[in-house]
């Protein structure tokens, strides 16, 4: 399944939990390497297509608002 979150393999650690469309697929990680996450899933469920991803419990390296975020932001207050 690919993730657009490029750091998403230095996020995660073996035992980490990752939530696929709101927790309705929720997977373990169970081994890690620079480019890819192997999870076993902890219940069964279809993988759809542009569904969100969940890393609870992550400090994540996004930033909080888009430079998008802050121009619709902008034009809103005009």
């Amino acid at each position: 399944v690919y993730v657009d979150y490029k750091a998403i393999c230095q996020t995660v650690n073996v035992g980490s939990e990752i939530f696929v469309d709101d927790g309705l697929l929720r997977l373990q990680v169970v081994g890690l390497s620079s480019s890819s996450i192997e999870c076993e899933a902890q219940n069964s469920g279809p993988i759809g297509e542009r569904k969100g991803v969940n890393l609870p419990g992550a400090i994540l390296d996004l930033p909080a608002v888009s430079d998008k975020d802050v121009n619709d932001i902008r034009l809103a207050a005009e």
